[in-house]
């Protein structure tokens, strides 16, 4: 007999379909229940794609001819509306549930039916949140009465039948109180499998077992993704790398949308922090949230949630990375797949002895020449290395079981690179040494124009440069104790900020630093010239301020905005909202710092010496010692503490100069930066360009 779950007046659906130019929302959601119920086992579960189809070699029974006849009139309706049109109706398993992330596109999704909670040995779990797709499984698990000195727990599923899945990645976070968070991702459940339990191991010496189960997803459970096009947007490839967006989702509040790299050679990874960021055809930068789950992979894979948008934007999503804005450094995992070279230690190596070596490799087009390696006391070699263009380090590893580690890549003088391996045993014989790692830099840029899906109308507000919500100012820090030093530091701040801190008008500060890099250090430069604006409101407190830092020609390094407690870096896109409230202006840079090194009993000195300006000056030195000397990885000599140095003019009150340092193992100080202030002044207008630059930023 016929399926009688079909609509009895689906020929009069028809034909009023054909009377009109364009399906109702009404005819199309119940068009997709039909759909949806046609294609269900008695169980109500959706059937794979196979086992909706009549077996060809056999004879169908009359009941399922009756049903293929009314589901062909179905998939001629389904052709006449036209696929993209009904697609965007009835797809509605691609989409984004927060902690997550994107579900996979025509998957069954299931979510926790009800939280779970066990508490023994006073231990308290509760296992908050689950969801499931094709893909993987992914657990909430929220701990508290957890010991100190307990590690993140490890997790496994088991199933109905006995089988265990192991993790495939999690993360954990001590939350404080004995509390912490842990999520886990496992691989997909069997088909049809709506139950299982989270098994955690050990925890405490105990074993506990929270069985749980799942439940289709419900509409409102996650931010649906509109139709996408068949080929996900992706710029240009450059140097191998290009920039893809791969998803997105809209509500009524956000957009949320997932970008990632992919890369045209195999097992590349990004070997730096990147991000993107997000403009509109006039440059004006969007606020971007990361969301992007804590168990994902960021060096490949990031999300972001935005607000909604009108869909007639012509934006721009623009790789940022930092501080090679240009430039986005890329690491090649050889593996076994490396080039290789037989080195021979002879049959008594002595620490310090040198072989040259010379050999050379050329891999993905990048040129590597091995010029000699050392012999190390750890037992270990240490390999000098001349890189081609655009290799910024290597990784070798050795064919022996003595083999304990490796360390990689580390610039040293001359533009050479030394890398190295160190051993349990000095080996005997000749073993094979392979090229296991190689680190490049990518040059760009990367970027992409998108359309982005409407939100509903209602929802969408006019972005436009507002102030944030006000919220109780800054309390004015107490002056310390009369006569103390801190308390001078204060007062003389005091004296030199207070025409600053009233309002209306503009504070400008230019400032330059000066850095002694180490070896391989990208950033800070050894110069800065840094610049910064600050509007001051009528009653005194920051509205708005820029800061800009320069290099030493000229160039732009890098440039952010603050508009009431948002800030958005407009190098690398990074943005968020803080929660401080409102505070006055203030050239004070070191009170704090004073006040802490006094309360954890660090040395603490001043003398009065001149300063540039010929005026009197007073020299503050706050001096950590450590217990033992300290050996920073690259360099040769240890330090025995840290140091930090300032001169206050006496005059002024201006603190006018700020210098860090390290103290070395022999008493020497070896200077790390040294900051300068050239100029504090206040103005009734920014030039233009500052303006411009506060009307770029859209305040969520």
């Amino acid at each position: 007999m016929p399926d009688s779950s079909l609509n009895p007046n689906l020929e009069q659906e028809l034909t009023r379909f054909y009377a009109s130019a364009a399906p109702e929302a009404q005819f199309v959601a119940g068009l997709r229940q039909q759909v949806l119920q046609a294609a269900t086992q008695h169980d109500g579960r959706p059937r794979p794609l196979a086992a909706r189809l009549p077996s060809l070699s056999k004879p169908a029974p009359a009941w399922s001819l009756a049903s293929l006849a009314i589901l062909l009139l179905i998939v001629l309706v389904l052709a006449a509306i036209g696929p993209q049109r009904v697609l965007a109706q009835v797809r509605d398993w691609l989409g984004f549930i927060p902690g997550f992330g994107f579900t996979t596109e025509g998957a069954e999704v299931n979510v926790l039916s009800q939280p779970v909670e066990l508490a023994r040995g006073g231990l308290s779990l509760r296992l908050e949140n689950a969801v499931s797709d094709s893909q993987r499984v992914w657990i909430e698990l929220r701990l508290s009465g957890l010991p100190d000195s307990q590690a993140s727990p490890g997790g496994s599923l088991l199933l109905s039948d006995g089988e265990k899945l192991p993790s495939i990645s999690g993360t954990g976070e001590l939350t404080g109180g004995q509390q912490g968070r842990f999520t886990f991702v496992f691989p997909a459940l069997p088909l049809g499998a709506r139950s299982a339990s989270l098994l955690i191991e050990g925890l405490a010496g105990v074993d506990y077992e929270l069985p749980f189960t799942l439940r289709p997803l419900q509409p409102g459970e996650m931010i649906p993704a509109p139709q996408e096009p068949a080929a996900p947007l992706q710029s240009e490839s450059r140097d191998g790398v290009r920039l893809v967006l791969d998803h997105v989702a809209v509500d009524s509040q956000k957009t949320v949308f997932q970008v990632s790299l992919r890369f045209d050679q195999p097992n590349a990874w990004v070997s730096g922090p990147w991000n993107v960021a997000l403009s509109d055809e006039s440059g004006r930068l969007y606020p971007l949230s990361d969301v992007t789950p804590s168990d994902m992979d960021v060096s490949q894979t990031r999300l972001y949630q935005t607000g909604p948008f009108n869909g007639n934007e012509q934006l721009v999503l623009k790789l940022a990375s930092f501080p090679d804005v240009q430039g986005l450094p890329v690491m090649l995992d050889l593996a076994q797949d490396g080039p290789a070279f037989t080195f021979d230690p002879g049959t008594a190596p002595q620490v310090g002895q040198v072989w040259e070596l010379n050999q050379s490799f050329s891999v993905a087009g990048f040129e590597v020449k091995v010029l000699r390696a050392g012999w190390t006391g750890g037992p270990g070699l240490a390999f000098e290395v001349k890189p081609g263009p655009a290799v910024t380090g290597v990784m070798f590893s050795a064919d022996t079981p003595l083999l304990t580690g490796s360390t990689g890549g580390v610039p040293s003088s001359q533009g050479l690179l030394s890398a190295g391996v160190t051993f349990s045993a000095i080996p005997e014989g000749p073993f094979e040494v392979r090229l296991m790692r190689l680190y490049t830099t990518a040059q760009g840029p990367w970027s992409l124009v998108w359309q982005p899906p409407a939100a509903p109308a209602a929802s969408i507000t006019s972005a436009t440069p507002t102030p944030a919500a006000s919220l109780p100012p800054l309390p004015t820090p107490t002056l310390a104790a009369d006569g103390s030093l801190l308390r001078q530091v204060q007062l003389l701040a005091r004296q030199f900020d207070a025409p600053f801190q009233q309002g209306p008008g503009w504070a400008h500060v230019i400032k330059e630093t000066l850095t002694d890099p180490r070896a391989g250090q990208t950033f800070p430069p050894p110069y800065i010239k840094t610049e910064e604006w600050y509007e001051i409101d009528p009653i005194g407190y920051v509205a708005r301020q820029t800061h800009t830092d320069f290099a030493a020609d000229g160039g732009l390094v890098q440039q952010s905005a603050t508009v009431g407690n948002y800030s958005i870096n407009l190098t690398t896109g990074d943005s968020g909202v803080n929660p401080a409230p409102p505070y006055r202006f203030s050239a004070d840079l070191f009170s704090q710092d004073l006040a802490q090194a006094i309360s954890t009993g660090a040395q603490v000195s001043s003398e009065e010496s001149d300063c540039e300006a010929g005026h009197p000056c007073l020299v503050i030195t706050l001096l950590e010692a450590f217990p033992d000397p300290v050996q920073n990885p690259g360099e040769s000599v240890a330090v025995s503490g840290a140091g930090r140095r300032l001169w206050v003019d006496l005059t002024t009150g201006q603190q006018v100069q700020l210098q860090a340092f390290w103290l070395e193992a022999g008493g020497q100080e070896r200077i790390q930066y040294t900051q300068r202030t050239l100029l504090v002044e206040k103005v009734a207008k920014p030039p233009l360009a500052i303006l411009d630059l506060l009307m770029r930023v859209i305040v969520p």
